[in-house]
């Protein structure tokens, strides 16, 4: 037994209620780790998946998708990316102790899933790469406005204007690619991405007992609402 199994247990607790920080900044702060880290935590957090409590396994899927966000994404994708260890393809085949699970379960799962395959087919991944590059041009034309206003416009560029130009590029490569280079591929890989995203509708699922009234009620909004 890991000393990762006590923290994922916590932390997919059957509550309704996203899983609590003190457990995830351990959990992200493993991701960034080069000890195995990546895969105590992947090995302790795959069982979470087959258990018949929908809540266990959404709150397993926000885990996982919290690592991929704020965690070391290219560790954590790397590693699964190589190994089948969640199994995520089988999420909506558990047997569910009297729930139904609600579609988005499945959805988001396959979500995860792609973008897992998009990094092991393309080596990168296309979301946190787009979204980078958004944030860094952003910035770039700030800190350009604020050059002029500042210094005028005789003044010369920052050091970092290459590294947030090198992430643009990266990041808009899609328009410029050609076929013979691989455009289609990659377009096709993005494509699924995007239709897997778009299948999520992570905004008030309801988790019920068959044969009670009473029900949990999960609003995830704000962990998911950029599924990046």
């Amino acid at each position: 037994m890991s000393s990762y199994d006590k923290v994922i247990k916590m932390a997919c607790k059957p509550k309704p209620a996203p899983p609590k920080s003190k457990y995830m900044d351990n959990i992200i702060a493993a991701t960034y780790s080069e000890d195995g880290a990546v895969h105590d935590v992947c090995k302790a957090l795959a069982p979470k998946f087959k258990e018949p409590n929908a809540i266990v396994v959404f709150k397993a899927l926000i885990v996982l998708h919290t690592m991929i966000r704020n965690g070391a994404t290219d560790n954590v994708l790397a590693y699964l990316s190589s190994s089948e260890v969640l199994r995520l393809r089988n999420v909506s085949n558990g047997q569910w102790e009297g729930y139904t699970p609600p579609q988005n379960l499945s959805n988001y799962a396959h979500y995860l899933d792609a973008r897992i395959r998009a990094y092991r087919d393309l080596k990168h991944d296309p979301i946190r790469v787009q979204a980078e590059s958004n944030r860094d041009l952003r910035v770039g034309q700030m800190d350009e406005e604020n050059r002029r206003s500042t210094a005028g416009p005789s003044s010369g560029g920052g050091g970092g204007s290459s590294v947030q130009r090198s992430k643009t590029i990266m990041g808009r490569k899609l328009r410029v690619m050609t076929v013979e280079k691989g455009l289609l591929r990659e377009t096709k890989i993005v494509q699924k991405l995007i239709d897997t995203l778009l299948d999520c509708r992570v905004r008030g699922y309801r988790v019920m007992r068959s044969n009670q009234a009473n029900s949990a009620i999960f609003s995830f909004t704000s962990t998911t609402s950029r599924m990046n």
